[in-house]
């Protein structure tokens, strides 16, 4: 019965793709800015939810008023896309806006 044979990997030799990469790599991290909107945020306040006949409407608050939406309808030109257990999500002139439920 034969021996199985030991091979060895040897790992202390140089890289020969890796010629002097610490000069090719050398650059300056961006400064951190945020992104500028060129839209002001929605004018009105996310309350909650209505259900009622199997439907979901969500309760928005402008200008003194009360609206109910349903996902898809538009209020003061922005159209109400999402809604998630916390927040909303609304569009307009392709920004995204998220509005947190007023506790």
């Amino acid at each position: 019965m034969e021996t199985p044979s030991e091979e060895h990997l040897l790992l202390n030799y140089k890289d020969p793709f890796l010629k002097d990469i610490t000069n090719a790599l050398s650059f300056e991290p961006a400064a951190a800015t945020s992104p500028v909107s060129s839209l002001e945020s929605p004018p009105f306040k996310y309350s909650g939810t209505i259900s009622t006949g199997g439907r979901i409407y969500y309760i928005f608050e402008c200008k003194g008023l009360l609206h109910s939406l349903t996902i898809g309808e538009i209020i003061e030109d922005y159209t109400f896309i999402r809604a998630f257990p916390d927040s909303v999500k609304l569009t307009m002139n392709g920004e995204v806006f998220t509005i947190p439920i007023e506790r």
